[in-house]
């Protein structure tokens, strides 16, 4: 089934806001994203919204999932792996695409090793060989060359194998 993103008729051309909760979410097919991206990289008003859309899934994951605030420690067994990885970030928006690995996997969150400090409270997307998790940077340490960082798991949807 082909996805079509709606762009609305105004003055001037928006993303629908539909179409930037399912990007939050990794729920668009590979082209509509980059049109997404591409879009709202050049897009004050697409871009606001974009964080709207990730800030609100975000609180309803908090919500549902129950996460109180940004000091709570995981307390579920880790699963130690060394997976590649990439992340997105969504609020605030960033076109760039960075290369992580995953130390750790819970139910609730991940620990990633990342070359560059991301900032807590940012809202990602995690895309990995066959899932795509949305969550949130709860904190991050310089650790050698690199950061660690600690990411709550809020959404995660599986993708076939390409």
């Amino acid at each position: 089934m082909a996805q079509k993103i709606t762009v609305s008729t105004e003055q001037t051309m928006h993303l629908h806001p539909e179409d930037l909760h399912l990007y939050v979410l990794g729920r668009l097919l590979p082209d509509k994203a980059r049109t997404v991206e591409s879009h709202v990289s050049g897009c004050d008003f697409c871009n606001d919204g974009l964080t709207d859309a990730a800030v609100f899934v975000r609180d309803l994951s908090r919500l549902t999932v129950g996460h109180e605030d940004s000091r709570e420690r995981r307390q579920e067994h880790r699963i130690p792996t060394d997976d590649p990885a990439s992340i997105r970030m969504i609020s605030p928006f960033s076109i760039a695409i960075i290369e992580v690995r995953i130390l750790d996997a819970s139910k609730n969150g991940l620990k990633v090793r990342t070359p560059e400090r991301l900032s807590r409270g940012t809202i990602i997307q995690v895309h990995m060989k066959c899932d795509i998790i949305l969550g949130e940077v709860r904190h991050c340490t310089k650790r050698g060359e690199n950061f660690e960082a600690g990411i709550a798991i809020y959404d995660s949807i599986s993708r076939k194998e390409t």
